[in-house]
């Protein structure tokens, strides 16, 4: 009998445990990737030189962040195509997802831009940006 009580008891506790905050809930921990894709897609009509400018501020921002390892790019005038490889987790106090984030916000903030980066460069987890360039036309003087 006092066998079955302390295995009712343990029972009981273990399962008020399962639906305390004390321990975690999941049974698989958020997956923290090294790597991440970006698509910035131009808007219909720019030309290379609008593609390298964008490709510079971006560059500016990824070379400013010390949990980047590195990343290449290519671009043509209408797309450009990021892979950044993040430091091992060891080594960085911030976690993919949140890289994701904050360059989401960077990538948002600048005119006319929709979309952000992904751990698995697919669409359907990020929304391709969308970038509108203006140019300036003046007249030429003879």
């Amino acid at each position: 009998a006092t066998v079955m009580i302390c295995i009712v008891i343990l029972l009981a506790g273990s399962i008020s445990l399962l639906f305390s905050n004390f321990i975690k809930k999941e049974a698989m921990p958020e997956s923290d990737d090294i790597n991440l894709f970006g698509t910035i897609n131009l808007v219909e009509g720019a030309v290379l030189k609008d593609a390298e400018k964008v490709a510079d501020d971006v560059n500016a921002y990824l070379l400013n962040k010390d949990y980047v390892q590195k990343f290449s790019y290519y671009y043509s005038a209408s797309r450009i195509n990021y892979q950044i490889e993040l430091k091992d987790k060891k080594l960085r106090d911030i976690h993919s997802k949140e890289v994701i984030r904050q360059g989401n916000l960077f990538i948002a903030s600048m005119p006319d831009v929709k979309g952000g980066f992904s751990i698995d460069g697919d669409s359907s987890s990020s929304t391709p940006i969308e970038i509108r360039l203006f140019a300036k036309i003046g007249r030429a003087h003879v």
